[in-house]
């Protein structure tokens, strides 16, 4: 993370400011994580979250995806994994216990990536560095309360298997779908020792962490 009080700077190319960044949450894939018994953030239908995520060794445990970010308890809503096939690590969203979308570009160890879900009314949509994943039919609603960051949303038994094996960065919660040009934004701002100023968008996010 960053350290606070900042200074604006001016907007970069991308059309949003940026501002120091050396700072970054840190997991052991063992037992670190971080829940925020928080109460409702007032989001149903529409929302977006945005993520910058780093795998240490997301294939270590012997699992089959390390989580990154939920809300709510084990397998009861909304999870952000990485999900692990022949030693493959794709960007996934499960709802449930159940594989809602997932990516396509590969997620290779020690190296930082921008992914952002979007929700309107009825679609998911998933971007990796500004990049379209893929788009699936959805209506479904969540609280975005009790919300874990680095271990996937294990309710119970927070250990081992499923823990994040990284970094996390910036995990933002907007109230609104973000569209292709604020993603691009977002990504286009952050550069060696610099990150996004999500305050000066024109309608900030909701929750940054």
């Amino acid at each position: 993370m960053f350290p606070f009080p900042f200074s604006f700077v001016a907007p970069t190319a991308s059309g949003l400011a940026d501002i120091d960044n050396v700072y970054s949450m840190e997991f052991d894939g063992t037992d670190d994580y971080i829940y925020t018994p928080s109460p409702s953030l007032g989001i149903t239908n529409t929302w977006s979250v945005s993520t910058w995520v780093k795998t240490a060794d997301k294939t270590s445990d012997g699992g089959s995806f390390r989580g990154w970010f939920a809300t709510g308890g084990w397998n009861t809503t909304l999870d952000f994994k990485i999900s692990v096939r022949s030693d493959n690590g794709y960007a996934s969203v499960w709802e449930s216990g159940n594989e809602k979308i997932v990516g396509t570009s590969d997620i290779t160890d020690n190296n930082w990536y921008n992914v952002v879900l979007t929700k309107t009314a009825s679609d998911l949509t998933l971007f990796v560095n500004g990049v379209q994943q893929a788009t699936v039919s959805n209506s479904s609603t969540w609280a975005f309360n009790n919300i874990y960051i680095g271990a996937g949303g294990q309710s119970t038994n927070i250990t081992g298997a499923g823990m994040w094996n990284g970094n996390i960065d910036e995990l933002a919660i907007f109230d609104y779908a973000l569209d292709a040009d604020q993603i691009d934004e977002i990504y286009n701002a952050t550069s060696s020792g610099k990150t996004a100023d999500l305050s000066t968008m024109a309608t900030p996010p909701v929750a940054w962490y």
